[in-house]
Protein backbone atom coordinates (compact mmCIF):
# COMPACT_ATOMS: atom_id res chain seq x y z
CA UNK A 1 0.00 0.00 0.00
CA UNK A 2 3.30 2.01 0.21
CA UNK A 3 3.07 1.94 -3.75
CA UNK A 4 -0.33 2.90 -4.18
CA UNK A 5 -3.94 1.09 -3.80
CA UNK A 6 -4.12 -2.50 -3.22
CA UNK A 7 -7.59 -4.45 -3.55
CA UNK A 8 -7.12 -6.88 -0.66
CA UNK A 9 -9.41 -9.67 0.98
CA UNK A 10 -11.54 -8.08 4.04
CA UNK A 11 -12.57 -10.30 6.67
CA UNK A 12 -13.03 -14.29 5.89
CA UNK A 13 -14.36 -13.73 2.08
CA UNK A 14 -11.77 -16.14 0.78
CA UNK A 15 -14.25 -19.32 -0.29
CA UNK A 16 -16.18 -19.93 -3.38
CA UNK A 17 -18.93 -16.83 -2.67
CA UNK A 18 -16.19 -14.94 -0.71
CA UNK A 19 -13.59 -14.88 -3.33
CA UNK A 20 -15.31 -13.44 -6.34
CA UNK A 21 -17.15 -10.97 -3.92
CA UNK A 22 -13.56 -9.37 -3.29
CA UNK A 23 -12.94 -9.55 -6.53
CA UNK A 24 -15.48 -7.50 -7.84
CA UNK A 25 -13.60 -4.56 -5.46
CA UNK A 26 -11.15 -4.68 -8.09
CA UNK A 27 -10.55 -1.12 -9.94
CA UNK A 28 -8.74 0.28 -12.68
CA UNK A 29 -7.26 2.51 -9.15
CA UNK A 30 -5.26 -0.79 -8.28
CA UNK A 31 -1.51 -1.37 -8.38
CA UNK A 32 -2.03 -4.85 -7.12
CA UNK A 33 -4.46 -7.43 -5.67
CA UNK A 34 -3.93 -9.61 -2.44
CA UNK A 35 -6.52 -12.38 -2.11
CA UNK A 36 -6.81 -15.17 -0.27
CA UNK A 37 -7.78 -18.55 -0.77
CA UNK A 38 -9.41 -21.24 1.97
CA UNK A 39 -9.82 -24.71 1.56
CA UNK A 40 -12.22 -26.93 3.22
CA UNK A 41 -12.16 -29.64 0.71
CA UNK A 42 -10.23 -31.04 -1.82
CA UNK A 43 -10.37 -29.32 -5.08
CA UNK A 44 -11.30 -25.22 -3.57
CA UNK A 45 -8.04 -24.11 -4.24
CA UNK A 46 -7.76 -25.02 -7.26
CA UNK A 47 -10.71 -23.37 -8.14
CA UNK A 48 -10.21 -20.53 -6.41
CA UNK A 49 -6.67 -20.18 -8.14
CA UNK A 50 -7.90 -20.65 -11.78
CA UNK A 51 -11.00 -17.76 -11.33
CA UNK A 52 -8.53 -14.99 -9.55
CA UNK A 53 -5.41 -16.04 -11.69
CA UNK A 54 -2.59 -15.08 -9.41
CA UNK A 55 0.80 -14.25 -10.68
CA UNK A 56 2.70 -15.01 -7.06
CA UNK A 57 1.48 -17.89 -4.66
CA UNK A 58 2.28 -17.94 -0.91
CA UNK A 59 1.52 -20.83 1.24
CA UNK A 60 2.23 -19.70 4.87
CA UNK A 61 1.72 -22.75 6.80
CA UNK A 62 -0.04 -26.12 6.86
CA UNK A 63 -2.13 -26.56 9.70
CA UNK A 64 -4.44 -29.02 11.25
CA UNK A 65 -7.45 -26.80 10.46
CA UNK A 66 -10.95 -27.62 8.46
CA UNK A 67 -10.59 -31.33 9.59
CA UNK A 68 -14.66 -32.02 8.73
CA UNK A 69 -13.65 -31.48 5.18
CA UNK A 70 -10.44 -33.62 4.56
CA UNK A 71 -9.89 -37.09 5.15
CA UNK A 72 -5.83 -37.00 6.42
CA UNK A 73 -3.42 -34.46 7.01
CA UNK A 74 -2.06 -35.67 3.58
CA UNK A 75 -5.38 -34.59 2.14
CA UNK A 76 -4.93 -30.92 3.66
CA UNK A 77 -1.21 -30.50 2.19
CA UNK A 78 -1.98 -31.92 -1.01
CA UNK A 79 -4.94 -29.41 -1.50
CA UNK A 80 -2.54 -26.34 -0.34
CA UNK A 81 -0.55 -27.79 -3.28
CA UNK A 82 -2.97 -27.35 -5.64
CA UNK A 83 -2.05 -23.31 -5.94
CA UNK A 84 1.20 -24.34 -7.24
CA UNK A 85 -0.14 -25.97 -10.29
CA UNK A 86 -2.63 -23.06 -11.01
CA UNK A 87 0.13 -20.72 -11.18
CA UNK A 88 1.40 -19.33 -14.89
CA UNK A 89 4.78 -21.02 -16.21
CA UNK A 90 6.77 -17.86 -15.18
CA UNK A 91 4.60 -17.28 -12.07
CA UNK A 92 6.82 -17.35 -8.30
CA UNK A 93 5.70 -19.54 -5.27
CA UNK A 94 6.92 -17.71 -1.72
CA UNK A 95 6.65 -21.09 0.62
CA UNK A 96 8.06 -21.15 3.98
CA UNK A 97 10.96 -23.10 3.54
CA UNK A 98 11.08 -24.30 7.46
CA UNK A 99 7.71 -26.61 6.96
CA UNK A 100 9.26 -30.50 5.83
CA UNK A 101 6.02 -30.59 3.45
CA UNK A 102 6.42 -27.58 1.60
CA UNK A 103 10.21 -27.62 1.34
CA UNK A 104 9.54 -30.83 -0.36
CA UNK A 105 7.16 -29.21 -2.50
CA UNK A 106 8.97 -27.02 -3.24
CA UNK A 107 11.84 -29.69 -5.14
CA UNK A 108 8.53 -30.83 -7.58
CA UNK A 109 7.47 -26.89 -8.50
CA UNK A 110 5.95 -26.69 -11.84
CA UNK A 111 7.58 -22.35 -11.14
CA UNK A 112 10.18 -20.34 -9.88
CA UNK A 113 10.05 -20.73 -5.90
CA UNK A 114 11.70 -18.48 -3.31
CA UNK A 115 11.96 -20.50 0.34
CA UNK A 116 11.87 -18.32 3.79
CA UNK A 117 12.60 -18.99 7.00
CA UNK A 118 15.16 -19.52 9.93
CA UNK A 119 16.48 -22.74 8.82
CA UNK A 120 19.57 -23.48 6.18
CA UNK A 121 18.87 -23.74 2.78
CA UNK A 122 16.27 -21.05 2.63
CA UNK A 123 16.38 -18.38 0.27
CA UNK A 124 15.26 -15.71 2.46
CA UNK A 125 16.21 -15.97 6.02
CA UNK A 126 16.42 -13.53 9.25
CA UNK A 127 19.30 -13.18 12.05
CA UNK A 128 19.60 -11.40 15.13
CA UNK A 129 15.96 -12.78 15.83
CA UNK A 130 14.94 -11.62 19.33
CA UNK A 131 11.31 -10.64 21.15
CA UNK A 132 10.02 -9.56 24.27
CA UNK A 133 6.62 -6.90 24.89
CA UNK A 134 5.09 -7.30 22.05
CA UNK A 135 7.48 -6.50 19.44
CA UNK A 136 9.93 -8.88 17.07
CA UNK A 137 12.94 -7.99 16.30
CA UNK A 138 15.13 -9.16 13.44
CA UNK A 139 17.68 -8.35 10.37
CA UNK A 140 17.51 -9.01 6.62
CA UNK A 141 19.96 -8.81 5.00
CA UNK A 142 21.50 -5.04 6.82
CA UNK A 143 18.05 -3.64 7.00
CA UNK A 144 16.35 -4.23 10.95
CA UNK A 145 13.03 -4.86 11.03
CA UNK A 146 11.01 -4.67 14.47
CA UNK A 147 7.31 -5.11 14.27
CA UNK A 148 4.75 -4.81 16.80
CA UNK A 149 3.40 -8.40 17.20
CA UNK A 150 2.82 -11.05 20.05
CA UNK A 151 5.24 -13.91 19.61
CA UNK A 152 8.02 -15.04 17.95
CA UNK A 153 5.87 -17.36 15.06
CA UNK A 154 5.12 -13.86 13.14
CA UNK A 155 8.39 -13.95 12.22
CA UNK A 156 7.51 -17.02 8.93
CA UNK A 157 4.51 -14.53 7.54
CA UNK A 158 7.00 -11.91 7.57
CA UNK A 159 9.89 -13.21 5.95
CA UNK A 160 7.05 -14.85 3.06
CA UNK A 161 5.69 -10.75 2.87
CA UNK A 162 9.14 -9.43 2.50
CA UNK A 163 10.11 -11.61 -0.36
CA UNK A 164 6.98 -10.34 -2.41
CA UNK A 165 7.55 -7.34 -1.84
CA UNK A 166 11.14 -7.84 -2.54
CA UNK A 167 9.81 -9.62 -6.41
CA UNK A 168 8.13 -6.61 -6.74
CA UNK A 169 10.93 -3.98 -6.71
CA UNK A 170 10.31 -2.77 -3.10
CA UNK A 171 13.11 -1.55 -0.56
CA UNK A 172 14.00 -3.37 2.79
CA UNK A 173 14.31 -0.03 4.51
CA UNK A 174 10.42 0.94 3.08
CA UNK A 175 9.12 -2.57 4.33
CA UNK A 176 10.83 -2.21 7.50
CA UNK A 177 9.28 1.24 7.87
CA UNK A 178 5.63 -0.19 6.68
CA UNK A 179 6.04 -3.16 8.83
CA UNK A 180 6.87 -0.94 12.06
CA UNK A 181 3.35 -0.09 11.95
CA UNK A 182 1.45 -3.19 11.22
CA UNK A 183 -1.73 -3.96 13.02
CA UNK A 184 -2.96 -7.36 13.53
CA UNK A 185 -6.71 -8.22 13.24
CA UNK A 186 -8.98 -8.99 16.30
CA UNK A 187 -8.87 -12.31 17.81
CA UNK A 188 -5.69 -13.32 16.25
CA UNK A 189 -3.50 -13.71 18.91
CA UNK A 190 -4.63 -10.46 20.22
CA UNK A 191 -3.45 -9.85 23.57
CA UNK A 192 -5.35 -7.88 26.70
CA UNK A 193 -4.42 -7.14 29.81
CA UNK A 194 -7.35 -6.74 32.46
CA UNK A 195 -5.46 -6.19 35.86
CA UNK A 196 -3.07 -8.43 36.35
CA UNK A 197 -4.46 -10.82 33.79
CA UNK A 198 -3.14 -11.63 30.39
CA UNK A 199 -5.62 -12.75 28.01
CA UNK A 200 -4.79 -14.04 24.55
CA UNK A 201 -7.67 -14.12 22.09
CA UNK A 202 -6.74 -16.46 18.69
CA UNK A 203 -10.42 -17.80 19.16
CA UNK A 204 -10.81 -16.96 15.10
CA UNK A 205 -10.39 -20.50 13.05
CA UNK A 206 -8.22 -21.79 16.19
CA UNK A 207 -6.15 -24.65 15.15
CA UNK A 208 -3.59 -27.02 17.20
CA UNK A 209 -0.54 -25.01 15.77
CA UNK A 210 -2.41 -21.47 17.03
CA UNK A 211 -3.16 -22.52 19.89
CA UNK A 212 0.19 -23.90 20.48
CA UNK A 213 1.97 -20.54 19.59
CA UNK A 214 -0.08 -18.49 21.74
Amino acid sequence: ETHGPVCATRGNMNNRLGLPLSMLALGPQHNAAVFELGASAAGEIADLAELCQPDVGVITAIGEAHAAGFASGEDTRASKAELLAELPEDGLAVLNGDDPYLRRLATASPVDVICCGRGSGNHLTASDVSWRSGRLRFTVGRQRFQIPVWGRHFLSAALLAIAVGRHYGQRLSEMADSLSEFAGLSQRCDVQRCGSITIIDDTYNASPQSMTAA
